[in-house]
């Protein structure tokens, strides 16, 4: 009981950067993103960003106040300084 379906959109390239790895999760690897350039139209205002996300750890070892000082503004973070981390850690 497969089922597909086929969503067309024309939309700007700039608002695809970073949905990629985003529709793959969503789709648990099953979806399929195909894209083609459709042309240059008029600039039509920004784009609404989601904030949506993780901070993650890409070693081992102790969270320092070095480290972890310039990621607060980027998220809460679940580690304090001296806490012991590890590779693929949401922190």
């Amino acid at each position: 009981s497969e089922t597909r379906s086929k969503l067309t959109f024309q939309i700007p390239f700039r608002s695809l950067l970073g949905y990629r790895a985003e529709f793959t999760q969503d789709t648990r690897g099953d979806g399929l993103i195909h894209s083609i350039f459709a042309g240059y139209t008029p600039y039509k205002g920004e784009i609404q960003k989601n904030d949506k996300g993780a901070l993650i750890s890409a070693v081992s070892g102790k969270a320092t106040e070095y480290a972890l000082g310039p990621l607060e503004a980027r998220g809460k973070l679940f580690v304090s300084p001296g806490d012991l981390v590890y590779p693929d850690m949401v922190i």
